[in-house]
Parts: structure tokens; sequence; C-alpha cells
């Protein structure tokens, strides 16, 4: 059988809903909020304790990184949820937003320095997690918990 092309935006629309029924498997209540919104993707609150935490996803059929835009947004209450669809099941990657900015200018200050750019000012940039950094976020969701239940 052939493998199906997808579109970007399919992509993209399936990886926020994998991750919205994880949350939901997690005991809360999500919401996709659509395209409209830039920093974030998902709102979602824990069913217990009523904390709210906001989800950016970033999808790829890649196994190992992901477009991400300039945004130096973040926040305490900001996680990023990296998906893997380069298998038959989505792989998740869990991370701080802080933790995301970090990486995204770390790989961008590499790449530059790597290829003899000046460090440009460009809209996209790139989480790549090397294997080690793979297996330290992978199905990280206690992060979230975590967050949830530090901040009663």
């Amino acid at each position: 059988m052939d493998k199906i092309k997808l579109k970007p935006i399919n992509i993209g629309n399936a990886g926020e809903h994998y991750v919205a029924a994880e949350l939901e498997r997690k005991n809360f209540t999500t919401s996709v909020v659509g395209n409209n919104c830039k920093d974030y993707d998902i709102i979602a609150v824990n069913n217990e304790n009523h904390t709210e935490v906001l989800i950016q996803v970033k999808c790829s059929t890649n196994k190992n990184r992901w477009r991400v835009n300039q945004s130096d947004f973040y926040e305490d209450k900001l996680f990023y949820v990296l998906v893997s669809l380069e298998e038959a099941n989505p792989k998740y990657y869990i991370l701080t937003s802080k933790k995301a900015f970090d990486l995204k200018e770390r790989n961008h200050n590499e790449f530059c320095e790597r290829n003899g750019y000046e460090r440009e000012d460009k809209k996209m940039r790139e989480i790549v997690l090397n294997d080690e950094l793979l297996k330290k976020y992978e199905n990280n969701w206690q992060i979230i918990m975590d967050y949830c239940f530090d901040k009663k």
C-alpha cells in the first residue's frame, strides 16, 4: 500500500487532536482553539483541581525535528507537546515553554554558525531533539501534572 501524502494543515490538526485526546485520558477537559491563536493550540483544565494549562502543539512526520515560529512567548503554564507521526502510532515529547524556547534558539544559533550566516531574525526556527533528549522528553506528561498540583 502506498504511503498517504498528508498536507501540513492535516498533520497539524491531527497532532492537536491526538494531544487533546491524551490530555482527556489524563483527566483534563480540553478545547482545541483553532487557527486564530498563535501562541497556543489547546486550553486544558485539570478536572481534579481546575488548574488551567496552555498547550502549543507542533506535529511532524519527522522523528526528531519540528518547525516552530520565532515567538518568544513563554510562561509557566504554557507547555509544548511535540508530536512525531513518523511511525504508525504518534510519539509525544513534552517540554516547558522555556525549555522549548531555549532549544529552538540554540538550534538556530548552531545552524547559523555551522553555515556561516549571521544570526538572522527569520520567523521560522526548529526544535531538534537528539537521542538523549528524545528519551528525556518522551511521554513526559508528568511535568504538566506537576505544574497543576504545585500551583494549588
